[in-house]
């Protein structure tokens, strides 16, 4: 979690939506009990529609 300041608040969980080189929209997931599992979930839907992986592969 990053604060930016006292009006803005930046969490994992948010990802561009890509299809053949194009942002197409976004995806954002929040409720999991951590933003690695929220960002895990959002790019579960990303594979799900076929959209470019934004997340790093998991060793």
């Amino acid at each position: 979690m990053r604060d930016m300041n006292d009006r803005v608040l930046i969490l994992g969980g948010g990802l561009p939506i890509e299809i053949n080189g194009e942002i197409v929209g976004g995806i954002g997931v929040g409720g999991a009990p951590g933003a690695h599992l929220d960002d895990a979930c959002a790019q579960a839907g990303l594979d799900a529609i076929g959209a470019a992986s934004k997340l790093p592969a998991v060793k």
